[in-house]
């Protein structure tokens, strides 16, 4: 500042005293003119120490919620490994709690805390002995007991996590019920914190969907049926509701426990003495065509089951035939054999495409299958290294799934692996064999008929609502009906009448 403020006073005295000089006026603007680029020089450099100081900062916090999401991840991992069957517990409840807490319009940052809150929700067990946890039969009382305690064990471990305080609540507190009848507090309904209830949620569904030592998975319709028939008692109302809604929406079953790909109920191979006594878990046809390769060795060669079945898996038993609503819509075999059953048609014809191995005799054979299916006529392409056949089905009609089961005589299927395009077949990729089945020439009413073959997969035209106005809905088709109305965001609806 003296710097600047020098020559200035100078050059004004001169021009004053002794006149106008050039000389000192250069000066002057040299000065203000080296001031302004010191300046601007000095703010450049702090503007930088500020920008590494920042990226400092943001690669240390990064570093730190790295070493956190590890470091929750691993500890997960760890409890779950005390028991075979509840591997991958713990991720699969913190996706399923995130994805609630998306569909209840949390913010990311909500949602990031609702996901590793149950990732760490039963952190407890770390307490509570393995040889509770991995008995396969029914617990005693104090066993029981013993069990019940892991929530407030979890609490006591996470409390000491004083930057996360909200890890604890949902440790503590996954176990309460909506009615009051939980523990380790017995807090009723709006007392449990929103995001235990979530979590609570979350981990009966997992619970249901998964393996379990004394029971196998159970179908996910049945799941959806339990929680809607828990609502209000051992869940909120409104985010069972919400899980009820993702359930509906997941189309391909997606949200279970994933076993390894050999889809060979966790074995390694499969050895098919008669046709149909060993048949693999089903693999879902769908738009995105899923190729699957497998070796076979033996005499007779392997063929496919086409099925549908709650629990995606081919059943004989009459019983559980009916349970599972189970359906069969046919046999394809390699050797270009069909067998019709519930399917309206299926047929055979020669591709065009050139086989992709070379089987040789005595050794291990690998065949391979690519499939998808656009709504009710799937594509199947067999491929055993010598020829090449695609198989088109009809089926039903476009609700019901379809699952392939590997399957064969006097032979051994290993080394299943699968995977699945993420472009969608569309309808003109798959030649038609038989018209589509439609439920909608009957009689219409006041609202042109609509027929909706997957979840909200289709909507009638917009009705204008009016005081009185009552609403009947008539149903055909091989499923259930679901009466859904729409309305914007803004609307309001005071009462509306349905029969």
């Amino acid at each position: 500042m003296l710097f600047l403020i020098g020559p200035v006073v100078g050059s004004v005295i001169q021009a004053f005293v002794y006149g106008f000089s050039f000389g000192n006026l250069s000066i002057m603007v040299a000065s203000i003119l080296i001031y302004i680029f010191a300046y601007l020089d000095m703010n450049e450099k702090a503007s930088n120490a500020n920008r590494i100081k920042i990226e400092h900062l943001e690669e240390k916090q990064r570093l730190s919620e790295s070493l956190f999401e590890q470091t929750a991840t691993a500890l997960a991992n760890a409890i779950d490994a005390k028991d075979e069957y509840t591997r991958g517990h713990s991720v699969r409840v913190a996706e399923y709690s995130k994805k609630i807490a998306e569909r209840m319009g949390k913010s990311e940052e909500e949602c990031r805390k609702i996901y590793y809150t149950a990732l760490l929700h039963d952190v407890g067990k770390i307490g509570v002995a393995d040889s509770i946890i991995t008995k396969n039969g029914r617990l005693t009382d104090e066993e029981y007991e013993a069990i019940k305690q892991h929530p407030v064990i979890g609490n006591q471990i996470l409390s000491s996590i004083r930057d996360y305080p909200y890890l604890s609540i949902g440790a503590h507190y996954h176990h309460e019920r909506y009615d009051g009848k939980g523990y380790p507090d017995h807090l009723k309904g709006e007392e449990i914190p929103e995001v235990a209830r979530i979590i609570s949620v979350a981990d009966a569904y997992d619970a249901m969907t998964s393996h379990r030592s004394y029971r196998a998975a159970i179908p996910q319709q049945i799941v959806r049926e339990e929680i809607l028939k828990n609502s209000g008692t051992q869940f909120d109302p409104e985010i069972a509701k919400i899980m009820q809604h993702l359930i509906d929406i997941d189309d391909e079953y997606k949200m279970k426990e994933l076993t390894e790909a050999t889809q060979l109920h966790g074995d390694d191979a499969m050895v098919c003495k008669e046709f149909g006594q060993s048949v693999s878990e089903g693999i879902l046809l769908s738009t995105q065509e899923v190729l699957i390769r497998f070796k076979h060795e033996g005499a007779g060669e392997p063929s496919l089951v086409l099925f549908d079945a709650l629990d995606a898996n081919y059943h004989t038993d009459e019983r559980e035939m009916r349970d599972l609503s189970f359906l069969e819509y046919g046999i394809i075999g390699f050797d270009g054999n069909v067998t019709c059953a519930a399917a309206r048609k299926m047929e055979v014809c020669k591709s065009h495409d050139e086989p992709s191995s070379d089987n040789k005799a005595g050794s291990a054979k690998e065949y391979r299958i690519l499939a998808a299916r656009v709504r009710d006529h799937a594509r199947i392409t067999l491929d055993n290294g010598r020829e090449v056949k695609d198989v088109i089905v009809a089926f039903p009609d476009s609700a019901r799934f379809a699952y392939i089961g590997l399957t064969g005589e006097n032979c051994k299927i290993s080394d299943v692996k699968m995977d699945r395009e993420e472009q969608e077949t569309t309808a003109a990729q798959i030649p038609r064999i038989a018209e589509e089945i439609l439920y909608t020439n009957g009689p219409e009413g006041d609202v042109p008929n609509v027929q909706v073959d997957g979840f909200r997969s289709a909507s009638s035209k917009g009705i204008e609502i009016t005081d009185g106005m009552k609403l009947k809905v008539g149903k055909s088709g091989s499923r259930g009906i679901k009466t859904a109305l729409t309305f914007p965001s803004s609307f309001s609806v005071d009462r509306i009448r349905l029969r």
